[in-house]
């Protein structure tokens, strides 16, 4: 088929038809028939011919413009910036008094970093060791999170907010860090309401950390009756099930799982078939497992969990079916420095909800392909625990977990644990004062 009068000729190094840049080459005509010649077309606006130019690409930002030096680029117009994520598939153009307002809340130049100071004393001569890294993950991800989700528009949106939810997480919810700084202003801006009863799950946002008393979180009653032996008890669950959500870093929802051995990561001589339920689900049977680790053998990408308990006695359609399992890391510090979750006093915990059991990504450093810290979950307790008044009932299970930092991953020791626990103090004094009034 020949060239027509709109294109520039034949292109001798490729044997085709030539068009005026930002046009493509078409063959057929819009009804489907076959032109006489081959014609060029320019691109519609907010597009770009793409580098075969046989059709026209949207620009992925419908506020951009087309230009550039050869003007076949999609560029943010000069009251706009350009902000990109690979991890989350972002390019999008973020109005600069958007970019401004962030910076007067927290220091953007400084939101990629990311400090260690977890490690063991035998990996270290020096006593409180420190490390921060400028990271690659974090760096990528934390100024398209946080404009996204401060700025939320669409359900589009919801993603952003995830992320930057899990950068506050990978900071262990460290209300100093700007990932966390600004988490924090957009649950107390009013915008989104609280959902499911809980008091710190909001809409549109993910449901990071609780805002109640934590003594009463750990007090949630369940509903189900339990027993050892469900067939001579009639009416009452001998197994506990859990779901297991999972999210990539970038805020994407990998999906719900019924739970099996996750928490039990890195034991290669696990005999637990993923299709069975381990042994510590059975009500009143305690586990202990304790391995060693090599963290380079373990998957490179970034996931984050949540945990929910499946209360049996209700049906899939019936509110409260779902109960959050919530979780106490160690490794939080308050705003004034200190390891709240750590002292005796159970009341005063910062209790989350979202976890990870393990980080080898986030310590790449910028400009780099490996991770210079690894982090991860050296203990990690299942704590069950009877109600009060009748041991036949269970209080919403806790997990408890600690992360150790390591510049030496090929060999570490980790812990699972599974606790059934009762206050039989309370428990008999309660039923003194029944028996005795």
């Amino acid at each position: 088929m020949p060239c027509g009068n709109s294109t520039l000729g034949i292109a001798e190094s490729i044997r085709e038809c030539q068009c005026h840049t930002n046009s493509i080459l078409q063959e057929k005509s819009e009804n489907g028939s076959y032109l006489d010649a081959k014609e060029c077309v320019a691109c519609a606006d907010n597009t770009v011919a793409n580098s075969l130019s046989n059709f026209c690409e949207a620009c992925p930002d419908p506020v951009m413009v087309v230009g550039g030096d050869n003007h076949n680029n999609c560029t943010c117009p000069s009251d706009y910036q350009l902000v990109t994520s690979l991890l989350m598939n972002v390019q999008t153009c973020v109005h600069k008094t958007h970019i401004n307002l962030i910076s007067s809340k927290i220091v953007i130049d400084t939101a990629n970093e990311i400090t260690y100071s977890s490690f063991l004393k035998e990996e270290t001569e020096s006593p409180g060791p420190v490390v921060s890294i400028t990271s690659a993950v974090i760096d990528d991800m934390f100024l398209p999170a946080t404009t996204g989700c401060y700025f939320y528009q669409t359900e589009r949106d919801i993603a952003a907010c995830q992320a930057l939810g899990n950068l506050c997480v990978l900071h262990h919810f460290d209300p100093a860090t700007p990932s966390c700084d600004v988490f924090d202003l957009i649950q107390r801006s009013g915008r989104s309401t609280t959902v499911n009863s809980i008091n710190g799950w909001f809409t549109t946002l993910p449901f990071l950390s609780y805002r109640s008393v934590a003594s009463s979180v750990i007090q949630t009653l369940v509903a189900m009756k339990m027993s050892s032996d469900a067939i001579s008890n009639e009416g009452s669950i001998d197994h506990l099930q859990f779901v297991l959500a999972s999210y990539h870093v970038n805020g994407t929802l990998i999906g719900l799982r019924s739970l099996s051995n996750e928490l039990a990561y890195c034991q290669s001589d696990s005999t637990i078939n993923a299709a069975d339920s381990p042994s510590w689900m059975r009500f009143g049977v305690s586990a202990l497992s304790q391995y060693s680790c090599n963290l380079y053998s373990l998957p490179p990408s970034l996931v984050l969990h949540e945990l929910f308990l499946v209360d049996q006695s209700k049906n899939d359609d019936e509110a409260g079916r779902y109960l959050p399992v919530p979780v106490k890391n160690l490794n939080y510090r308050d705003s004034s420095g200190a390891f709240i979750n750590q002292d005796s006093d159970a009341a005063n915990d910062f209790l989350s909800h979202r976890f990870f059991l393990f980080d080898v990504q986030t310590g790449i450093p910028v400009g780099e392909t490996s991770p210079t810290v690894f982090r991860y979950a050296e203990s990690i307790t299942l704590t069950v625990k009877t109600q009060t008044s009748d041991p036949h009932f269970i209080y919403v299970p806790e997990l408890t977990i600690a992360y150790v930092d390591t510049q030496s991953p090929s060999s570490v020791e980790v812990l699972f644990r599974v606790t059934y626990t009762s206050d039989t103090n309370e428990f008999w004094s309660l039923a003194k004062t029944i028996f005795t009034a």
